[in-house]
């Protein structure tokens, strides 16, 4: 789908020396164009012999002016950046300035990429600006390129449905969703509301052009429980099964109180993420210790930029493990004392997902996002450890019930983090209600992570995030069709813990190794990796989505591929110039 596309415009300029009577043709250019009769005559009363009257006006006032003749006036055609889908991932898009250079988002990151190189020509002319004399080009110059995100439309536009309707429905300030493909790492959806149109930006705000994704960082609550409780378990601290006091809800610790929504007295590490204990939490961060925190916390990414190719990415904000104190340690536990971005809590989730293996996030196919080789972090054991947790969230009596999906299991987390106060310590009113999802909940294909800020309704991320998951799941089940409940993961010894090489191994769609799975996939795609192999698939039905093929997924490969085909569209949103 076609996100951004240049055209060309009619601009207005004049020679304010050729106009005799200002007054008249003031009030002639301003009826055409639409404009304020004092504004123009300011114009044109300037001492120069080019002025610009209006930038890029529309075909008909361009036509009532030229069909006026007046001298002095004058038309020009200049490039103008247009955005076919309106507020479709906006944010993230950015928009161009009156000169064409961009100014926000991927539009300033990649303004040279798609721009290209200008041409230059030597030319001679006289006092009145004709040409005299033209020997020809001075400097060739180069066309713009394509830019090809990983953003599939339709879950793009699913997902900005249900996240614009979980805001509203929770009277909330802002909302935030991403959507990844768990095995590759790719963005497919990048969604934000209030929505932005860069067609107007004019007419908006920093407020809500601002790329909160990628811009803002929070407190991230007790989504960070699983990070801790797989840290501990990596350390072999604990086991999934080994008992803590709860201290019946309450627990005072140093100076501080810490207290559990409900009162429980032994649970095990399982349960503890099941219903989400601070003090259970608590109790394992600081069996584990500050400094195995915090390096467990930064190699998942905390800290520091994941690289994304967009202007000015937070970095988020990690402390020092030597300035913690035992009270920082605690409550770090459950997210407080330290703040993401929204792309770093859903690159360390796709860590989880892709049992214990780091596959680095990213929003470009064309060109490829550079950036450092998937590491392993955790042993597949205890990915899949958490996993079955986040399983249990859901799927039993945990905080996430409010995701389940019948017929397939979800896994995934709730969090709910007060808000800083403007004098410091925290508001009592202001809170970030957040849910991480995983589908299917022990094999995922699908990361969703949604963030609702400040609602009123409620508060809790189990029952203003989660539902926003849920449906989002839904509409990616309707759409892409059932989804095995099973993938190959790469095997414990496949890649070593902190190896940063094995990247083969992983199970990337476009690995070509084996046969990949090519369901899912828009043709163009499948046909790229066959390509590579030189191979010509037998393609049955009509469409370009493929959902099935032979051999299948996995198999090695032979001189014969089948792929079948159905639908229409296309997977990828392009942004070309």
């Amino acid at each position: 789908m076609l996100l951004a596309k240049s055209v060309v415009l009619k601009s207005v300029f004049a020679d304010p020396s050729e106009i005799g009577d200002k007054k008249k043709v003031a009030r002639e250019v301003a009826r055409a164009l639409n404009l304020k009769r004092g504004r123009v005559l300011n114009l044109l009363k300037t001492h120069k012999k080019f002025v610009w009257i209006a930038r890029k006006v529309g075909d008909k006032e361009a036509y009532l002016l030229k069909r006026q003749g007046i001298r002095g006036i004058y038309l020009t055609e200049e490039p103008a950046r247009v955005y076919p889908q309106g507020e479709m991932a906006g944010q993230l898009l950015g928009f161009v300035g009156v000169d064409n250079h961009g100014l926000e988002g991927l539009e300033k990151s990649f303004d040279s990429y798609l721009s290209g190189k200008k041409r230059y020509f030597w030319i001679q002319r006289d006092g009145k600006g004709h040409i005299l004399y033209a020997p020809g080009e001075l400097q060739r110059g180069s066309p713009g390129k394509d830019l090809i995100l990983s953003l599939d439309a339709r879950i793009q536009s699913i997902t900005e449905y249900a996240l614009a309707k979980g805001v509203i429905e929770n009277q909330a300030r802002w909302g935030g969703a991403l959507v990844v493909d768990v095995p590759t790492g790719e963005i497919l959806a990048w969604a934000q509301y209030p929505f932005f149109n860069p067609n107007d930006y004019r007419r908006s705000s920093s407020s809500i052009w601002r790329d909160r994704i990628a811009l803002d960082q929070f407190e991230p609550g007790s989504t960070v429980k699983p990070l801790v409780v797989a840290s501990a378990l990596q350390q072999k601290i604990i086991k999934p099964s080994t008992l803590i006091f709860c201290e019946n809800g309450k627990w005072k610790f140093e100076d501080i109180i810490l207290k559990d929504t409900h009162r429980h007295k032994w649970l095990t590490v399982s349960k503890i993420v099941r219903y989400s204990s601070n003090i259970g939490a608590a109790k394992i961060a600081i069996g584990l210790g500050a400094r195995q925190l915090y390096e467990y916390f930064s190699t998942l990414g905390f800290g520091r930029p994941l690289g994304m190719p967009l202007p000015g990415e937070a970095k988020g904000s990690l402390r020092p493990y030597s300035s913690w104190g035992p009270v920082d340690l605690a409550t770090a536990a459950f997210g407080q004392g330290f703040s993401v971005t929204m792309l770093q809590l859903a690159q360390a989730y796709n860590c989880l997902a892709n049992l214990g293996v780091k596959v680095p996030l990213h929003i470009t196919l064309i060109p490829p996002q550079n950036g450092p080789a998937p590491t392993r972090i955790f042993s597949r054991e205890v990915a899949l450890g958490v996993l079955k947790m986040l399983r249990d969230v859901v799927e039993k009596d945990g905080t996430g019930t409010l995701a389940r999906i019948k017929g397939v299991e979800i896994g995934g987390k709730t969090g709910t983090s007060q808000k800083a106060g403007p004098e410091g310590g925290y508001s009592r009113d202001k809170y970030v209600a957040s849910f991480v999802g995983l589908m299917p909940a022990l094999s995922p294909r699908f990361l969703a992570l949604v963030v609702i800020d400040e609602p009123k309704k409620d508060i809790y991320g189990g029952v203003v995030a989660a539902p926003v998951v849920k449906h989002i799941f839904e509409h990616i089940l309707a759409y892409k069709g059932p989804i095995p409940m099973s993938r190959t993961h790469p095997s414990p010894g496949s890649l070593p813990l902190g190896s940063q090489k094995g990247k083969d191994s992983l199970p990337r769609a476009t690995s070509i190794s084996r046969v990949p799975d090519f369901k899912g996939m828009c043709l163009r795609q499948a046909l790229d990796i066959l390509a590579k192999k030189h191979i010509v698939p037998h393609i049955e039905g009509k469409g370009i989505w493929v959902v099935g093929q032979s051999p299948p997924p996995g198999s090695r490969w032979s001189s014969s591929v089948t792929l079948r085909l159905k639908g229409e569209g296309d997977n990828s949103a392009h942004n070309n110039r």
